[in-house]
């Protein structure tokens, strides 16, 4: 019985639950991917309704602003953080939009990140919250959601793309991981000896 990676999602995120501290521990890879899914998935209230479609009408303006430059990002970032800490996300808004708003605002590419740093965005703020909205990249925010730094740590999205390859959701646009195995049993059954 194959798993879809929705399956694989819930049990990791079963699992965290359980014993945070011990799943940290063994699976530190995987800790982001299982706090980004659990944000997208929960239902606490954070914002209200009112709050929150306000949140989405402005984030979705600040997206449509072209020339994106850093400032429309950091309020685009201030938006999804808020979002995202209220456990809820707009579906519209994709990883890779989130990681090119990261870039502007770090002043380069997340794959040039090469090891794990802090940018500052407001460094005469105090952070009172840390908001994972990418694998390996946290938002360090004040109370009223102001972004002060961007955490970004290439081992973490490193090890969460390596594991979304693995399920096969990461590269493979077919939501039945198992059809590609189908496949490779069809092209190899003709060479199978007995």
């Amino acid at each position: 019985m194959a798993l879809s990676s929705d399956d694989i999602l819930s049990r990791l995120r079963e699992a965290y639950q359980r014993d945070k501290g011990r799943f940290e521990k063994y699976f530190p890879d995987l800790v982001d991917i299982v706090r980004v899914e659990q944000a997208r998935t929960s239902n606490t209230f954070g914002l209200t309704e009112r709050e929150r479609e306000d949140r989405i009408k402005k984030l979705k303006q600040c997206l449509a602003n072209q020339p994106l430059t850093r400032e429309v990002a950091i309020e685009a970032l201030q938006h999804y953080g808020a979002l995202a800490e209220s456990r809820w996300r707009p579906d519209d808004v994709p990883p890779k939009t989130i990681s090119r708003l990261v870039s502007v605002v770090i002043g380069k590419p997340l794959s040039d990140v090469r090891r794990k740093c802090s940018f500052d965005v407001a460094s005469q703020k105090r952070p009172s919250r840390e908001v994972a909205v990418l694998a390996g990249v946290r938002l360090a925010m004040t109370w009223d959601f102001e972004l002060v730094a961007i955490t970004v740590d290439p081992a973490r999205r490193k090890g969460a793309s390596s594991f979304l390859a693995s399920v096969g959701s990461g590269n493979d646009p077919r939501s039945d991981v198992s059809t590609r195995h189908d496949d490779y049993l069809a092209e190899e059954a003709p060479h199978a000896h007995s």
